[in-house]
C-alpha cells in the first residue's frame, strides 16, 4: 500500500502557521548571493504558497508541489500572474527533472514521510551543478535519542476515550535523524554547507496558539475525526508531552550544494559563503549626518555591544531595527538566528547597504536614498541626528567579485548607487566597467565618482531601454544591479535570453516592490 501524506486545508494551515514561512525565508536568506541569480526554484511541500510567491518575485521560475489539493489551489490563487507552476504530488513518490533547479527547497514536510530517502534523492538529483538543497523539518534528533514525542502522543491515542475513534487515522509524524539526512545527500554527491539542530519556529508560545497550530497541521487528520472533541484531545497530548519533557519537536535545518565539475571550461562565479544570520547584533548610534546630494544622505554610525561585522565583500547588507509605532524599545534578535523574544514589541526593519566599515574605530557608513515615497527607513534617515540609535543584525553577502570576468556591468536606480560605489572601489584598475543608472534628479548624479566608469544615465522609466541599447564587450561578464522588482525581472530575462549571458554571470536584486494591481 502506498504511503500518503496528510492533505491539510489551506485556510486553517495558513492562519496558524505563518512562523513556518518565516523560518523558510530565513533558511533561504542564509544562501546570500546565491538567491540573486534567479533561475528555477522547486518548493516541495509548498503549503499555501507564501514562499513560492516570494521567490517568484525575486526572479525565479517556481515549480511548487504539495500532497494537498487545497494547498495547491491556494498556491495557484496566491501566485496568479507570477511564474509559478503548482501541482498535486505526494512526496513519497516525488519526481523532479534531473539537474534542473538552482534551488530545491522543502520546509516542514520531510517528517510526514515514512521513508524520506526517495524524496531526498530526488531533490538532490534535481539540483544543477552549483545548486542548493535547503531543508527544514521536525524530528531530526539522533537515532539514539529515541522518538519520545511520537511515543508519548501514541500513549494518549491509546487511551480508551480515543482508541477506537482514532483507529483509522494513525499518527504520521516520522523520525529522520539529521546525520542520516546529511549522509543521504552526501551519497548523492552533494556537500553539506550548514546544519542547525535547534531551529525555532515562531508561534505556539501560549496554549491557545499552540493548540491551533497543532490542530491545523500535526493533528489535522485526528481533528477532522474528533470534531468538537479535538481541542480536548490536543490538550491531553500537550499535557502528556510536558509531563514527559518531550514537547521539543527537534527542528533541524540543512543546506547542501552540488559541486561544480572540475572540468568545467569557464569557472563559475564564486558565491558568498552560506552562513548563519545574523552573526553580529547590537546597537548603532549616529555620530555624523551629511547630505551627499539632495536625495542621498550619509550617516556614520558607531557600533555598540556587537561582535565585529563579518564583512568579506563590498556592498554587503545589514538589517536595521527600530521600534514601530506604539513600541517603546529596540529589541535585538538572537545571534545566529533571526528570532525575537515572544513578548517583543513590533519592530521596523530595513536592509541597508554597508558603504564603508572601519573596524579600528567600529564606524559604519550607510548612504540612504530619501525617495519620494518616504518609507519608514527613509523617514528615519531624513530626521536622524547625532545621538539617535538603531538596532542591527548583520551581515549578508549580495555581491562576490568574479576573478574570471573580463568586464563588469552595474545597473539600477537611485537605490543601488551606494552598492555601485562600494563595488567599483574593489574592481581591478584595468577592467572595463559599464554602468546604466536611472536617476530622476540630475543633481543625484554627483554622488558617484565616474572617473573609472562608462556611465549611461537615464531618467525614471528608462533603465530597461538603455540596457537593451548598450553594446557589450567581448568575454565573460559580471553583472550586478538593483531596482524595482518587476523591472529587474525583465532585465534579467533580456540578459539571459537575448544577450546570452550565463546565470552565474548575472546577480540582480529587486530592491523594492511596486504594489501589484
Amino acid at each position: 500500500m502506498t504511503a500518503t501524506t496528510p492533505t491539510w486545508k489551506a485556510d486553517a494551515y495558513q492562519a496558524d502557521n505563518t512562523g513556518q514561512f518565516e523560518t523558510a525565508l530565513e533558511a533561504l536568506m542564509q544562501a546570500g548571493a546565491h538567491l540573486h541569480t534567479g533561475g528555477r526554484f522547486a518548493d516541495i511541500g509548498c503549503g499555501s504558497g507564501e514562499l513560492a510567491a516570494a521567490m517568484a518575485q525575486r526572479g525565479f521560475e517556481v515549480t511548487a508541489n504539495d500532497a494537498s489539493p487545497s494547498m495547491v489551489d491556494a498556491v495557484r490563487e496566491r501566485c496568479a500572474g507570477l511564474p509559478v507552476t503548482a501541482e498535486v504530488q505526494d512526496a513519497h513518490e516525488l519526481t523532479l527533472p534531473a539537474t534542473s533547479f538552482e534551488v530545491v527547497h522543502s520546509s516542514w514536510m520531510l517528517h510526514w514521510l515514512a521513508d524520506a530517502g526517495p524524496a531526498l534523492r530526488a531533490m538532490a538529483r534535481a539540483t544543477t551543478p552549483g545548486g542548493l538543497v535547503v531543508l527544514q523539518y521536525s524530528c531530526g534528533q539522533p537515532r539514539a535519542a529515541g522518538f519520545a514525542l511520537r511515543d508519548v502522543t501514541a500513549s494518549v491515542v491509546d487511551r480508551p476515550r480515543w482508541r477506537e475513534r482514532l483507529a483509522a487515522v494513525p499518527l504520521r509524524m516520522n523520525h529522520h535523524p539529521l546525520d542520516e539526512t546529511c549522509a543521504t545527500l552526501t551519497a548523492e554527491g552533494l556537500e553539506v554547507l550548514l546544519t542547525d539542530d535547534a531551529v525555532r519556529v515562531p508561534g505556539g508560545e501560549d496554549l491557545v496558539s499552540l493548540r491551533r497550530a497543532l490542530r491545523a497541521a500535526a493533528f489535522h487528520d485526528q481533528a477532522q475525526v474528533l470534531g468538537d472533541d479535538a481541542d480536548d484531545f490536543i490538550d491531553q497530548v500537550i499535557q502528556a508531552l510536558l509531563e514527559a519533557g518531550a514537547l521539543n519537536p527537534h527542528n533541524v535545518r540543512v543546506i547542501a550544494r552540488r559541486p561544480l565539475p572540475a572540468e568545467k571550461a569557464a569557472p563559475a562565479r564564486p558565491r558568498g559563503a552560506v552562513r548563519a544570520f545574523p552573526l553580529s547584533v547590537g546597537e548603532l548610534h549616529v555620530v555624523r549626518v551629511e547630505d551627499q546630494t539632495p536625495q542621498l544622505r550619509r550617516i556614520d554610525f558607531r557600533t555598540d555591544g556587537a561582535a565585529p561585522l563579518p564583512l568579506s565583500e563590498p556592498a554587503e547588507t545589514l538589517t536595521a531595527i527600530w521600534p514601530a509605532e506604539g513600541a517603546d524599545r529596540v529589541v535585538l534578535p538572537e545571534v545566529g538566528r533571526w528570532k525575537f523574544p515572544p513578548d517583543a514589541p513590533r519592530q521596523h526593519t530595513a536592509n541597508l547597504t554597508v558603504r564603508a566599515w572601519d573596524p579600528a574605530t567600529a564606524t559604519l557608513t550607510v548612504d540612504f536614498y530619501l525617495h519620494g515615497e518616504h518609507g519608514p527607513a527613509a523617514r528615519w534617515a531624513a530626521a536622524a541626528q547625532p545621538g539617535d540609535r538603531l538596532g542591527f543584525g548583520g551581515t549578508r553577502v549580495h555581491w562576490v567579485h568574479d576573478p574570471g570576468a573580463a568586464w563588469t556591468l552595474l545597473l539600477g536606480d537611485e537605490t543601488v548607487l551606494p552598492s555601485v560605489a562600494a563595488i567599483v572601489e574593489t574592481l581591478p584598475a584595468d577592467q572595463p566597467i559599464i554602468a546604466v543608472l536611472e536617476v530622476d534628479d540630475p543633481a543625484d548624479r554627483a554622488y558617484l565618482d565616474t572617473s573609472r566608469l562608462t556611465v549611461h544615465w537615464t531618467a525614471r522609466g528608462g533603465l530597461e531601454g538603455v540596457v537593451r541599447s548598450v553594446e557589450f564587450p567581448a568575454g565573460r561578464a559580471q553583472v550586478f544591479g538593483g531596482a524595482e522588482t518587476r523591472v529587474i525581472q525583465v532585465i534579467r530575462t533580456h540578459l539571459l535570453t537575448e544577450r546570452g549571458l550565463g546565470r552565474d554571470e548575472v546577480s540582480l536584486q529587486g530592491y523594492w516592490h511596486r504594489p501589484r494591481a
